[in-house]
Formats: C-alpha cells, structure tokens, sequence
C-alpha cells in the first residue's frame, strides 16, 4: 500500500511554475520560501515519490476567462502517463466557457484519464455555489469523480470572499452525493469550514499549504482543526503539501509530529484520499 498520498503538488515544468511567477501571484513570495530546488526535474519528483511509496495529486487550472491561464488537461494526462503510476491528474476546465467546459471535462475524464476537477474559485471570480458551476458539478456527479474547491483566503489579487465555505455547504446542500475537497483548509473561516465538513458526509478538508506544525501550536487559528480531526473529522482530512510552497517530507514529518493516534495519521496521509479518489485509481 502506498505510504502517503500528496494531494496537492506542482511539478516542475514550466506550465506549473509559470502560474507563481505572475505578478498578481507575487504575495506568495512574502509567505512560503519556496521548494523549487527539491526537485529540478520530474523524473526526479517521480524517484523520490517511489523511494518514499508515495503519489501525488497534480492539478490542471484552466482560468483564461479571467487571469489568462491555463495549465492544460493535456499536459497534465501526459504527465500522469509518463509517472509511473506516481501522479494522479485532476482537470482544470473554465467555468465561464459554459457548455464547452462540461465537454472539455468529460474529454479531460474519459480520454484523457483524468480523475477528479479542480476549481481555482479566486482565479474564476466565483463562489462555491455560483449557479454557472452546476452543471460542472453534476457532470462531476455523473462521471463518478470529486471536486477540489480553494477555499479561503488567497495571496492574489483576487477579493477574500470567493473562498468562502458556506457557499460550499449550500452546494452539498443540492448535491449531498457530491465528493468536494475544499483545500486550502479555509482560513480564516476554519470554524465555518469544520462546520461544513462535520454536517456534510462528502465534504473534506485538504491541508494544501499549511505547515501541519502550525495545528498544534496555540493561538495560531488552526488547532480547532487538529481537535476535530482528531475525532469526528478525523475520516475528513486530506494530507497536500501544495509543493513547492512547502517540501513534501517536511510536511509528512510535521504530521506524523503532531498528537495524532498512528492509525489517524495513516487515515490523514493516505486512505482518506484513497477513499475519495476511489479503490482502482490509486494504488
């Protein structure tokens, strides 16, 4: 069995490192120091993956709408062909194409092997639970994949109130059969956040890009989370270092650090996510 499960990696091409060096992404550099250097290629994010029985989440964006971006399900089903059963590949369409992004997604799904939508809200200009994104949901539904929302705050340009996690509660609300990451972990709504996931029996919280040092640390605002996922949310939480805004191992050594029972940690670094993502897409 795999030893952990990332759910939120870049690699290092230029489709994916191109989005942290765009200027309304430059907030970022005042917050992580960023892992670049960990992994100059992918052939040796694919080694260190296998030496460690690890895999890893990547993420196709696609916001050219609204940001002029666009890291392609192309590149990302070619990445996940060429990693040796490393990367599991989530795609990346444009909700403001309207019926289009439903037709890039089922291609992205039944072409391209991809198994799972991710929804960069800031970079959409769009709450949770925007009407333009139901039929990207229901076609989430029907393929029989989840959905990753970024949820809280961002470092871009773009207004806090798009990551809200109460417009996700009115969307598991509709579609209660509905599997919906919400990652990063909703700071600083984290109350409104455990709330949603503890009423919702397929809402989860992925740790994208928070140190997992920082849950026990008093007065930081994350150690609710640690508390609750710890017990009633502890089948919820979904391990992601969001590298190369913070290194893989580190992350994984933080959370095995952490005041957790062994068999919690385990559920955190991979069988959550197996479950979420589905017996026979990872190993």
């Amino acid at each position: 069995m795999t030893a952990f499960i990332d759910f939120s990696v870049q690699p290092p091409t230029e489709e994916f490192l191109a989005e942290l060096r765009r200027d309304d992404m430059s907030g970022y550099d005042r917050t992580y120091a960023l892992a670049t250097g960990d992994f100059p290629t992918v052939p040796a994010l694919v080694e260190a993956l296998e030496a460690a029985d690890g895999q890893a989440v990547i993420k196709a964006i696609d916001a050219r709408s609204t940001r002029g971006l666009h890291i392609s399900n192309r590149h990302v089903a070619d990445l996940c062909a060429a990693g040796r059963g490393r990367f599991v590949g989530f795609a990346g369409v444009d909700p403001h194409a309207g019926a289009r992004a439903v037709e890039e997604l089922e291609e992205a799904v039944d072409i391209g092997g991809l198994r799972g939508l991710n929804l960069q809200l800031y970079h959409h200009k769009m709450r949770a639970d925007d009407e333009r994104l139901r039929p990207l949901y229901e076609t989430c539904l029907r393929l029989g994949i989840p959905v990753n929302l970024h949820i809280g705050m961002s470092f871009s340009g773009s207004p806090m109130r798009f990551g809200d996690p109460l417009a996700v509660d009115a969307v598991a609300c509709d579609l209660p059969d509905l599997r919906i990451i919400c990652a990063p972990p909703g700071f600083p709504w984290i109350r409104e956040l455990i709330a949603v996931a503890w009423r919702h029996r397929n809402v989860h919280i992925g740790l994208s890009g928070l140190r997992p040092k920082y849950l026990g640390k008093a007065d930081s605002g994350w150690t609710e989370l640690l508390a609750y996922g710890t017990n009633i949310l502890r089948e919820k939480i979904l391990f992601g270092s969001a590298h190369p805004l913070l290194p893989i191992q580190r992350s994984i050594d933080e959370v095995r650090a952490l005041p957790l029972p062994d068999e919690v940690a385990r559920m955190w670094l991979h069988d959550n996510a197996r479950r979420v993502l589905g017996d026979g897409h990872v190993a």
